[in-house]
């Protein structure tokens, strides 16, 4: 403001309609002083004396700054700011504080009013939201005594985009492992008993026909004996098996890791199923150039049994069973009679024992390749089979 009127300062009229706007539109009043704080005209000539009732000391007419006036015989107050003009002049800006005042007033109604209609819609909202999350909370919660009550869902029937939907999603994902995972319980269970049931009656017909001496000849209960001696020999297998798979699937099972001969491991169960190599003739090649690799001890030992037992169990007589390295893989390859039945869905599988004439011949229990399966899944091992007509090969590594 002080810029336009110092610019327009010769120019009475342009100051005149210029004070009136800022009164108009600003509610400010723009007048000039003296030296002694007396009121002038734009033109420069003291006005007359109603003007002069709010006089400005020196001290206040020469503090460039915002002071706050009384006005005489009246309750009102003026915020006035003075700047002083070329000429001994002073230009006084004047606003009333009484406007101000009432607009504070009315702001501050108008701020409780906005902030009770603002939380008041708040509440709404919240509500709204909160029985929207509560009710899919509850949902989850429901899903979830479900599945602690072994009822299996598949779908909780939440969507949405945020962490209750990922929530969601976790639970059914878990729920549909757990269903997985009972079913596999419950044929395996169901399996083994029927595995275990058929020694135990096997024994139990043949030891009440030895009590009741059902068996005239020696030779018929030298059968017995050897009948009672090989299915005890064979459920005692099916029991160790059934207690390695209940170790390896422990929740709390480490792994350990440490540098392993292989073939020396190999070797030594060679060594241990060398009767089979020996009845059925079966040749045996290794060609290991850097047998040092890492692996789980127990595990490792436990696989390569079964897989050394399997491929001799399953070779033809005079068979050839070969063993070698190929960069980062072990593999290990038999022969096998021609037109073997084989299932390669159900192949690791526990209690699978091939459709064959062959496989139904060969004394086993089934879990061989499913404990070969878990034990290398724990060490994180790459694994796999590659067959013919004629041969049967198992590999494993990184």
């Amino acid at each position: 403001i002080s810029e336009v009127v110092a610019a327009n300062i010769n120019n009475p009229e342009f100051l005149d309609e210029y004070a009136e706007v800022l009164k108009e539109r600003e509610a400010i009043v723009m007048v000039f002083l003296d030296s002694q704080g007396h009121e002038l005209s734009n033109d420069g000539f003291r006005m007359g004396k109603m003007r002069n009732r709010m006089l400005l000391t020196n001290k206040e007419l020469r503090n460039e700054t915002f002071i706050i006036k009384e006005i005489p015989q009246t309750p009102g107050r003026v915020l006035v700011y003075n700047e002083r003009l070329k000429g001994g002049r002073w230009l006084s800006l004047r606003a009333s504080l009484t406007g101000i005042d009432n607009y504070q007033r009315e702001l501050y109604f108008f701020n409780i009013m906005a902030s009770i209609v603002t939380l008041l819609f708040a509440a709404v909202i919240g509500r709204i939201f909160s029985r929207k999350i509560t009710s899919d909370i509850e949902r989850l919660n429901e899903s979830a005594h479900k599945i602690a009550e072994l009822e299996f869902i598949e779908d909780v029937g939440i969507k949405r985009e945020d962490e209750i939907g990922e929530l969601s999603k976790s639970i059914e994902t878990m729920s549909k492992k757990l269903k997985i995972s009972m079913d596999n319980m419950k044929a395996f269970v169901s399996n083994a008993s029927h595995e275990l049931k058929t020694p135990v009656a096997v024994i139990n017909v043949h030891a009440q026909g030895l009590l009741k001496n059902s068996v005239p000849t020696e030779e018929g209960k030298k059968e017995y004996y050897e009948t009672i001696l090989k299915t005890s020999n064979e459920m005692n297998e099916l029991i160790t098996n059934l207690l390695t798979i209940s170790k390896i699937n422990a929740l709390d099972y480490h792994v350990q890791k440490e540098k392993l001969d292989i073939k020396k491991m190999i070797k030594e169960s060679l060594e241990k199923y060398d009767f089979l190599e020996m009845d059925n003739d079966i040749q045996v090649e290794i060609k290991l150039d850097d047998p040092e690799f890492s692996a789980d001890s127990r595990l490792m030992k436990q696989a390569i049994d079964n897989i050394i037992m399997n491929g001799l169990k399953y070779s033809p007589y005079e068979g050839k069973f070969e063993i070698w390295r190929k960069g980062n893989k072990f593999f290990f390859r038999n022969e096998r009679a021609a037109k073997t039945e084989l299932n390669f869905e159900k192949i690791w599988d526990p209690f699978y024992r091939g459709e064959g004439k062959k496989e139904a011949e060969v004394e086993g229990t089934g879990l061989g390749l499913s404990i070969v399966k878990k034990s290398l899944e724990l060490n994180g091992l790459n694994y796999g089979l590659e067959t013919d007509e004629h041969t049967f090969c198992i590999w494993f590594g990184n």
